[in-house]
């Protein structure tokens, strides 16, 4: 009997109970986020129906569709914060009819161990109602399902698989105390761009200490297969990384100068994940068919940002006024700069950006910078069209974020962005790089940095579309040669409109008038904090 509702003679089975409560179960147990894991549980689905009394009620509960279901979603655990496996579905919440088919599946998964992560389809785990029957089904939370656009669920579980190789080798070529001590150079600034591999640095050091002394082989793989499934895109590939390369010369006892000049080379802006020769014409079809199959193409028109398109920290108050039209007909022309700002003849305060944002910028009410001759003056770009697919790393659905910034490497001269240097010239808006602007999501492996966005700037030059590949999301890696020479190649639209470039705050020099106060205030922001 191909069936699992209750039929009319059996209506006092309770299985819609049963049915509601093992999808608050399961929602229960993945509703912080918690991964799913694949386990090696044998023979879920005949634990479960002989827990039925043998007769009529067993067959009726004999469905092919729940069949599928248990053998599908029936084995996977989730893994604690102590190492332990928990199965997903199953527990002591049964009662009545259930309550035994539920306590044999239980007995299954709690002999079992994790083999895999799991990834499942958006779409409801099992089958909900064929015709005027019901059966066992959950609602994954969106979370659980495929994040990749490029691979299927089968693929990127393969390639879970491949990463818990990597990483188990990984942690036996490292032992903690070389991690240790890249972990305190890189946090140190002891190395340079550090911030490139301090999160990779820390997760991994934070595994070593969550395995240390744990004896049981099981544990420990559990231990292993959490970080896997919660890893960013790349982590688990430590050998073959910048904190590989980092490591093994930390563990082959090379001085320190000589670690930190090796380290130096590698993670140069001009070399660090970028390809060394020009795409081949595989390598360019390949990418042809990876961006048809995702539907990218869109995403590589990109424009100069206004200040519309950006997410400021701080913004003239007289700009806000003439915005909301509260500041009368010729409120927009309100320090405009091209007035003369008095301010004290003493030198500029030294200050972190930190203690600056705190305690200047919420009564500032005008900042004007003075423009160096040469600096590392920035322009914020963002997609043509606002539907475009996400091709950035902190772009995402739930959190559109398509903006990202440029500087020249080396700096760039004043006069190359219409900038006149020696000059004070206004701030028209602060704002942090892209990676930043989500509060609980910021991505601090692409550093930290505030743009003030100067009055008048604009990029004279044609740096193409400032696509970078350690900027781009990882199912791109592979394509990557071809996107930076197709991004040099390209041109910026937008430029005559551009009013989102100014200059990275570091080593700056600001001129800040605050509210009630009769004179500017000069403040040299030296470092980030």
């Amino acid at each position: 009997m191909d069936t699992c509702s209750i039929a009319d003679q059996m209506d006092d089975t309770g299985y819609d109970d049963f049915s509601a409560e093992l999808i608050l179960r399961f929602t229960e147990a993945t509703k912080t986020g918690s991964k799913l894991f694949q386990t090696d549980a044998e023979g879920v689905w005949e634990a479960f129906l002989t827990g039925f009394p043998e007769g009529a009620i067993r067959q009726h509960y004999n469905c092919h569709a729940c069949r599928s279901f248990v053998e599908h979603y029936g084995g996977l655990v989730t893994i604690g914060e102590d190492g332990t496996a928990k199965s997903a579905m199953w527990g002591d919440w049964a009662v009545g009819l259930f309550a035994q088919p539920v306590a044999a599946s239980l007995a299954v998964v709690a002999k079992s161990k994790v083999v895999g992560v799991f990834i499942g389809p958006a779409s409801p785990w099992g089958t909900p109602v064929t015709g005027e029957w019901h059966h066992m089904h959950v609602i994954p939370p969106k979370a659980l399902a495929n994040p990749s656009r490029k691979l299927t669920p089968g693929q990127l579980i393969a390639e879970k698989k491949e990463e818990f190789g990597m990483l188990n080798h990984a942690l036996a070529d490292f032992p903690a105390p070389i991690v240790a001590r890249a972990v305190a150079l890189l946090e140190g600034d002891a190395l340079y761009r550090s911030e490139k591999c301090l999160g990779v640095a820390k997760w991994f050091a934070n595994l070593h200490a969550a395995i240390d002394g744990v004896k049981n082989r099981v544990k420990r793989d559990n231990y292993v297969w959490s970080a896997v499934a919660s890893a960013p895109a790349g982590w688990c590939h430590v050998r073959s990384s910048m904190i590989g390369t980092l490591l093994e010369d930390l563990a082959a006892g090379l001085p320190f100068d000589d670690v930190a000049r090796k380290f130096r080379e590698k993670m140069h802006p001009l070399q660090y994940q970028r390809p060394s020769s020009a795409p081949s014409n595989g390598q360019i079809e390949a990418a042809e068919k990876l961006f048809e199959k995702l539907g990218l193409a869109k995403a590589l028109e990109r424009r100069y940002a206004t200040l519309a398109d950006i997410k400021t920290v701080w913004t003239p108050p007289a700009l806000i006024e003439s915005k909301k039209g509260g500041g009368g007909l010729f409120g927009h022309l309100k320090n405009s700069g091209n007035d003369e700002l008095p301010d004290l003849d003493v030198a500029a305060k030294a200050i972190t950006w930190e203690k600056f944002r705190a305690t200047v910028l919420p009564t500032a009410e005008r900042i004007d910078c003075l423009v160096p001759y040469r600096g590392d003056f920035a322009a914020l770009v963002t997609a043509v069209h606002a539907d475009a697919p996400m091709i950035l790393q902190w772009d995402r659905e739930d959190e559109r974020n398509p903006a990202s910034a440029y500087v020249y490497h080396g700096g760039s001269l004043a006069t190359h962005w219409g900038l006149e240097s020696g000059s004070w010239t206004p701030v028209m808006a602060i704002t942090l790089t892209p990676s930043q602007w989500s509060e609980s999501r910021a991505m601090s492996n692409h550093g930290k940095s505030a743009i003030f966005i100067l009055k008048g700037a604009a990029d004279s030059g044609d740096g193409g579309l400032a696509l970078f590949p350690e900027t781009l999301r990882s199912e791109l890696h592979e394509v990557r040669s071809t996107i930076e020479a197709f991004s040099r190649r390209g041109k910026l639209a937008g430029r005559e409109g551009a009013s989102a470039c100014g200059i990275q705050y570091a080593g700056k020099t600001f001129r800040v008038k605050s509210a009630g106060s009769p004179v500017a205030m000069k403040y040299k922001i030296d470092r980030w904090d």
